[in-house]
């Protein structure tokens, strides 16, 4: 497989269809670039097998990191913390809202994500 083969191939994988923009996007080059090497405009760049696992390794941590960003071990969770979640919504009583409180500490593990405890609220409240 040839560089320009290994290019088509991973961004047809991670972008589908319409790969090329997205694929220039996170290799830092031009999309007309792209272009050109696949029409034969232009010669393939020599080190772009060097170039994308760097690029992949950079995206993967980024989402990663989005992905991990309200990871919390469950003994740092305070009821503060739920309760503040919480009374981001609305609820139709005190009691509904209470037991939104339960909900979510019930749902606190020995790694937890915020994001869980909110779906949780959001659930529970008046919407």
């Amino acid at each position: 497989m040839n560089n320009l083969e290994k290019l088509e191939k991973i961004g047809l994988e991670l972008y589908g269809p319409n790969w090329i923009t997205p694929m220039s996007r996170l290799l830092g080059i031009n999309d007309s670039t792209i272009r050109r090497w696949l029409k034969g405009k232009s010669r393939v760049s020599t080190t772009i097998a060097n170039d994308i696992p760097d690029a992949l390794t950079r995206k993967f941590n980024d989402v990663l990191a989005m992905a991990n960003a309200d990871k919390m071990c469950g003994d740092d969770v305070t009821i503060e913390m739920i309760v503040e979640i919480a009374d981001k919504y609305k609820f139709s009583d005190e009691q509904r809202r209470e037991e939104a409180i339960k909900a979510m500490k019930n749902a606190v593990y020995d790694t937890t994500y915020l994001s869980n405890l909110e779906s949780i609220a959001k659930q529970w409240a008046a919407i």
